[in-house]
């Protein structure tokens, strides 16, 4: 019988290309050489990631499929960058509903780098009827879907989907569940979405990755979106770390990088589990 392969998968974001992530696969392979694990980091959805979040997942899953055809893999993992967290999340959900996971490939990492857990609705200030319309008439499916305006009650949206009970049970079949967001100047996804937080970190320029395991509590009258997916997210045990960037206004794709963020990726080494790791 051939050997059990974890298959860890690396998914870039929207607008991206698989390349953007040879550094982390760079560094994973570097840490955890062995003939049992197997790093792919997909080109799959390259030039489609407008075409909405579901489509860009069944692609993945679909793709994940013919390598348990062509490999024995008992493992899975995925490691993310920005909308491929939400890929992710929506290809777990199909895995669980098929009975791939945790019957047939059993979970291990499901980390993300500066993902918007909650949604990226930053602007929401300017009022979520003219917010709603001017993304959906310029964006495409994918950003209307990410500020929570594919629907127009809120109720219906894909992030509330992707947050059901059936969704946050299968993330909770895996092993370890790690989230990295940027502390500032990340102007595309805000610490709070990609920490699943509701109260900011203070700066502070004297480190580098910092565990944000504070205790938070929902003070204010009126819950919206964000906080019914905070809800529902944090039944699950995340470990959550706090990223204090090296530049300004590139945070958000400094993360991967080997210049900007291999702090990040030094980091993140410490949290892989790999079953044959020690």
């Amino acid at each position: 019988m051939s050997k059990t392969i974890h298959l860890v998968v690396l998914l870039h974001g929207i607008n991206g290309t698989s390349s953007e992530l040879d550094y982390v696969k760079e560094q994973l392979i570097q840490h955890f050489d062995s003939d049992g694990v197997v790093f792919e980091n997909p080109s799959i959805n390259e030039g489609f990631t407008n075409d909405g979040c579901i489509k860009g997942a069944e692609r993945i899953y679909d793709w994940i499929m013919k390598k348990k055809e062509e490999m024995n893999v008992g493992f899975i993992s995925f490691v993310c960058h920005s909308l491929g967290g939400i890929y992710a999340r929506a290809v777990i959900g199909m895995m669980y509903r098929d009975e791939v996971i945790p019957g047939r490939m059993m979970p291990m990492n499901y980390i993300t780098l500066a993902t918007p857990h909650l949604g990226a609705r930053q602007h929401a200030h300017l009022g979520d009827t003219i917010t709603g319309m001017v993304v959906k008439v310029i964006c495409g499916p994918t950003v209307t879907e990410l500020t929570l305006n594919d629907h127009p009650t809120k109720d219906g949206c894909l992030f509330s989907h992707l947050s059901d009970k059936h969704h946050i049970d299968s993330l909770g079949t895996f092993r370890n569940l790690v989230v990295y967001s940027n502390v500032s100047s990340d102007i595309t996804v805000n610490y709070l979405t990609g920490a699943i937080r509701r109260e900011h970190m203070d700066e502070d320029k004297g480190v580098k990755v910092v565990h944000d395991d504070r205790l938070e509590i929902l003070k204010c009258k009126k819950v919206r979106i964000e906080d019914k997916l905070y809800t529902a997210l944090n039944a699950l045990p995340w470990k959550r770390f706090a990223v204090y960037p090296k530049r300004m206004l590139f945070a958000h794709t400094d993360m991967v990088t080997r210049k900007y963020g291999h702090h990040v990726v030094e980091h993140l080494l410490t949290q892989f589990y790999h079953p044959n790791k020690d």
